[in-house]
């Protein structure tokens, strides 16, 4: 596991160690990482609310958090294109196969704004 998230799951145990004691009997007991403030699970929606939000603020173009994997995927792709410079096919179908999904996704959402 890398470093950086072994420190970023210590610092979430000791805050949510911290929020315990504060809200005491209020804090739900649980096994789960990842928890709202009060302990109770993490709604599905809650990290795409605050990304739309987050996006918003900002002013930035409007993205899904999903659209982020595709992103993602697609820079990843494009990087160990240029490391190898001999690629399998399995590696070629997926790198290109990334570069049209991200258009298709692209361009659709920009067909379905002008209806």
């Amino acid at each position: 596991m890398p470093l950086d998230l072994v420190n970023l799951l210590k610092d979430n145990r000791k805050w949510q160690k911290e929020q315990s004691e504060k809200l005491r009997d209020a804090w739900n007991v649980n096994d789960n990482v990842i928890k709202m403030p009060d302990g109770n699970l993490m709604r599905p929606d809650t990290l795409s609310t605050w990304f739309h939000d987050f996006i918003k603020r900002n002013n930035l173009p409007e993205i899904s958090l999903h659209s982020l994997r595709h992103i993602n995927n697609m820079k990843t792709s494009l990087l160990i294109i240029r490391l190898k410079s001999h690629i399998s096919p399995h590696i070629q179908h997926d790198v290109f196969g990334n570069i049209v999904l991200f258009h298709y996704l692209h361009t659709k959402s920009d067909f379905y704004k002008e209806l």
